[in-house]
């Protein structure tokens, strides 16, 4: 088939809502290679093939995938130019309906091979009639039968309606199909004799021409009487034939190709009067072609054989009619045996006048001499005359038959087709090579953009969309400062020791189960992976994009990776995975850090405190702290949690930190031992320490976060060099650590060297950095903040480098 009936499928996707991904899929299923060239011909099976894997991916059966191909097939012929040819073809749409098989054997010379099927309308009213099919392709009926739809509807304004009368697969010769106008229509299908002209004089009618004149005219005709004896033959035809016997069979002297001739009697062939026709001429050039074909089908099954081991060969070695990959006769062989069966064959020629034989196809018989022309019954001798010329499509044809172009009448237009055929044949060429050049563009399009779409979905594994999204174009987005997030760490109970007792292999293989289930609860709920590190895993939610409810999405995700972790077999004893969680709510600082390999990081306190309820966690458990606590509670979220009490948290003291335990009820995997809730030991510690000698320094403590109003207020830091920076605007949730280092920036100092703050001038009430301005201002530890005539709070605090004993949290 050629491919515009596969560009057919594709176009009716196009009207589907899901049309164009499932294009995408065909096409990635075949290759690229969807066979939609509209000059090019493809294997039958890939076409079907097409067909199947539409209704495959649209869920529609395979005569509703081809009846929506026909049904949009006309609007490509329109595109490709064919439209006033179609529109040609009748003033009627039974006229129409006669001159199919004229419009097919003519477009043999643009598509040579072409194997078109073949219409027969039998009209019984005004407004119904029967079309009889025949087609070596049974089963493409929908696709036909939708295209005559439209158009009987867009060129004739006709609505009609199809039933299948006969069907061809249950056993039948062919399919006829009953066609009716809907109920109502005023329209009719034409008139049965619409090509016979009425002329006013019957004198003007009259026509004296002798039998040599009409054979000049006409030298390739034949007529036959009702017994299918030839009674006249036109010069050129009978020159073709040795010892030409009167009282010739019809069918011993041409093999009828169109129109489709199932019976071989006379009043079969009579119901196409005034049809055009096309036959092969049966002469010795034809028998040595046939002979010929035979012979080197029975060469290469013979052979494949012989390559086989005397086994049948595999199906598909070789070409079943040129024997193509099958070793060729030598000429003695191929003279003696075109003599023996060219002998054989004379005695008893076959004759079978039917479309649907082995060589009847006009792509089957490019190798003979076939004629077109008319089929005429001639009432006042009760015979059929058939009158046509040679059917050629280039030069080279018409001398390998030994032809010449005075062998072509003039009246036939048949010379002037030939230059039309050799110069619309170059421009199907030039249109197949621009069509395929088209197809390769697009194919090359289509993996680009599957290629840019994997770059797109690994560049959004490891940076947020919208940051992505920005390095894209070219442009690097700036740090941001997020106000509401909260973050989660996990890690592998006893990851050190699988790691150092089994291969390394299976380590990976039990990360990558591990993550790969994580990483789809990411897409789940809605939160952002930010990295792995070892066996550590790292998820924020609330950037880049902020949400309200950040705190109970990342609890519902923290509850799904604990229960999927234990999904997760330990390659030490085959038991599930346990991992230790921990989270964390408050703001941070985010952005792209770096050029080459580019990755978004978190900074601020939250990240350190979240990553300290991982480490102090309980193994298959999920610690919390209050400052999360907060959060869920300010949301109203759905959650069960418990105290655990204070625990010792490093860098920040006794904090008091809770269990997450479920949603509606509690979830056994999650609940912790007893032991769990003994915090004595932390309490133990922290006397311990006190009674060891240190520099006695106040430190500041922060409290459990409560929603307070953001200050802004002015800094003063003063540092050891009696050098002063002045910083206006500075919000109350923003770090000591974060004001320090915007005072280094501006002063350009050494960035590297580990600065302090202190309260006194003396520096020796040292402040720890991760607190935040509005809990040191809630300590009061501080002197009096002083407040400027404009009313701004003015707060003064000592930078130094001096090293001092670690204080006790």
């Amino acid at each position: 088939m050629y491919g515009f009936i596969a560009a057919a499928g594709m176009k009716f996707l196009e009207t589907l809502d899901n049309g164009a991904e499932v294009v995408d899929k065909i096409h990635a299923e075949f290759g690229g290679e969807a066979g939609t060239n509209f000059y090019k011909q493809y294997d039958d099976q890939h076409t079907l093939k097409i067909v199947e894997s539409i209704s495959t991916h649209t869920g529609l059966t395979f005569n509703q995938v081809l009846h929506g191909m026909g049904s949009v097939q006309l609007e490509q012929f329109e595109a490709k130019g064919y439209m006033p040819l179609i529109k040609s073809l009748g003033r009627t749409f039974y006229e129409f309906l006669q001159h199919i098989d004229s419009l097919h054997q003519n477009l043999v010379n643009s598509y040579p091979d072409m194997t078109a099927p073949s219409f027969r309308p039998e009209l019984l009213s005004g407004d119904t009639m029967l079309l009889h099919y025949y087609s070596s392709r049974p089963g493409l009926w929908p696709y036909a039968l939708a295209l005559l739809t439209v158009i009987a509807d867009v060129l004739y304004d006709l609505k009609i309606e199809v039933s299948h009368q006969q069907k061809q697969h249950e056993g039948h010769d062919h399919d006829i199909f009953r066609v009716t106008l809907e109920e109502g229509s005023q329209n009719v299908f034409g008139r049965k004799e619409s090509h016979s002209m009425k002329v006013e004089s019957a004198t003007m009618l009259n026509c004296s021409v002798s039998p040599s004149q009409f054979n000049d005219l006409f030298p390739w005709h034949i007529q036959f009487d009702r017994k299918l004896r030839v009674m006249s033959i036109g010069s050129s035809l009978a020159v073709r034939f040795a010892d030409l016997e009167e009282q010739v069979n019809l069918f011993d002297l041409i093999k009828l190709v169109r129109p489709s001739i199932l019976r071989k009697d006379f009043e079969h062939i009579q119901q196409y009067n005034r049809d055009s026709y096309m036959a092969i001429v049966r002469d010795e050039w034809y028998h040595k072609k046939n002979l010929q074909k035979k012979l080197d089908k029975r060469e290469a099954k013979r052979a494949a054989k012989t390559a086989h081991g005397g086994a049948a060969p595999p199906a598909g070695s070789g070409c079943p009619i040129t024997g193509h990959g099958a070793s060729a006769p030598s000429p003695s062989q191929t003279t003696a045996a075109l003599e023996a069966l060219d002998s054989a064959s004379s005695d008893g020629r076959s004759s079978s006048g039917s479309s649907l034989d082995n060589d009847n196809f006009i792509s089957e018989t490019i190798d003979y001499l076939y004629i077109k022309g008319e089929i005429v019954y001639l009432g006042r001798s009760d015979s059929i005359l058939l009158v046509g010329v040679p059917q050629v499509s280039k030069p080279e044809e018409l001398y390998s038959r030994g032809l010449s172009l005075a062998d072509i009448p003039v009246h036939s237009n048949g010379r002037e087709m030939l230059f039309s055929s050799v110069h619309q044949t170059a421009t199907i060429s030039i249109a197949s090579q621009l069509e395929q050049t088209t197809e390769d563009l697009n194919r090359a399009q289509r993996e680009l953009n599957a290629e840019k779409k994997k770059a797109q979905e690994l560049l959004h594994s490891i940076l947020p969309p919208k940051v992505a999204e920005s390095l894209a174009v070219g442009e690097v987005p700036p740090a941001e400062r997020f106000r509401g997030v909260s973050i989660l760490f996990s890690d592998i109970v006893g990851f050190t020791k699988i790691s150092s007792s089994v291969q390394p292999t299976q380590v990976m293989a039990m990360l990558n189960q591990l993550f790969s289930r994580f990483d789809a609860l990411c897409d789940k709920h809605g939160v952002y992976k930010v990295e792995t590190i070892g066996d550590a895993y790292m998820v924020v939610c609330g950037i880049p994009d902020p949400v309200v409810n950040h705190a109970e999405k990342l609890a519902g995700f923290a509850m799904d990776m604990v229960g999927a972790s234990t999904e997760v077999s330990s390659p030490i004893d085959g038991s599930g995975v346990k991992i230790r969680v921990g989270m964390h709510s408050g703001s941070i600082m985010a952005g792209v850090v770096g050029k080459t390999r580019p990755r978004y990081c978190l900074f601020g306190d939250t990240v350190n405190v979240a990553s300290r309820m991982e480490s102090s966690g309980v193994p298959g458990c999920i610690q919390l702290s209050a400052s999360m606590m907060s959060e869920l509670h300010t949301t109203n979220a759905k959650v069960l949690t418990k105290s655990r009490g204070d625990v010792h948290v490093k860098g920040k003291g006794l904090m008091e930190t809770f269990f997450l335990l479920g949603t509606t009820e509690v979830l056994d995997r999650l609940v912790p031992p007893e032991s769990a809730y003994d915090t004595s030991k932390y309490s133990g510690q922290q006397k311990q320490a006190a009674a060891q000698p240190s520099v006695q320094m106040p430190m500041l403590l922060p409290e459990i976060p409560t929603e307070e109003p953001i200050t802004f207020m002015e800094l003063s830091i003063v540092f050891s060099d009696a050098k002063r920076v002045n910083v206006v605007g500075a919000a109350s949730d923003m770090t000591l650590r974060d004001v320090l280092h915007t005072a280094v920036v501006e002063l350009q100092l050494d960035e590297r060297i580990k600065w302090r703050l202190y309260t006194d001038e003396k520096r020796d009430k040292m402040l720890v950095l991760a607190q935040t301005l509005g809990q040191v201002l809630e300590s009061h530890v501080l002197p009096q903040v002083e407040q400027t005539e404009t009313g701004a709070n003015v707060l003064t605090l000592y930078a130094s480098t001096q090293r001092l004993q670690e204080a006790i949290v």
